[in-house]
C-alpha cells in the first residue's frame, strides 16, 4: 500500500463524525479525472457482474434455458434449409444476368 493511501487511512480510521462529513464534503467538491465509460462497456460490465453473481440454482435455470433454445434451433435447422433453398431459387429466376447470385 502506498504511504498516502496509508496515511488517509489511518486519517479516517482516527477522525470524528464531524471530520468525517467535513473530508467528504472536500473530496466531493474536487471530483476526480476518471474517464468516462462508453455505455456499451457499461452494459457489458453489468452482464460480467450478474453472470458472477449467480446462484447454483440460478446457473442451473441458465444452462437450461440456453440448452432448450439450442433444441429449438435443432428442430427447426430442416425447415431452415428448405425456406433457403426456395429464397435462392426465388432471387436466381429474376435476375437478369445468366450467372446465378448463389452458387
Amino acid at each position: 500500500m502506498s504511504p498516502i493511501r496509508e496515511f488517509l487511512l489511518n486519517t479516517i480510521e482516527q477522525a470524528s463524525e464531524v471530520e468525517l462529513a467535513d473530508i467528504l464534503s472536500l473530496i466531493q467538491s474536487h471530483p476526480l479525472n476518471v474517464p468516462a465509460i462508453d455505455p456499451s462497456t457499461q452494459a457489458w460490465n453489468v452482464v460480467l457482474d450478474r453472470l458472477n453473481h449467480l446462484t447454483p440454482e440460478q446457473r442451473i435455470q441458465q444452462r437450461q434455458s440456453i440448452y432448450d433454445l439450442f433444441q429449438t434451433w435443432d428442430e427447426t435447422g430442416e425447415e431452415i434449409e428448405d425456406d433457403w433453398e426456395e429464397l435462392k431459387s426465388a432471387l436466381d429466376r429474376n435476375r437478369t444476368s445468366y450467372r446465378p447470385l448463389f452458387t
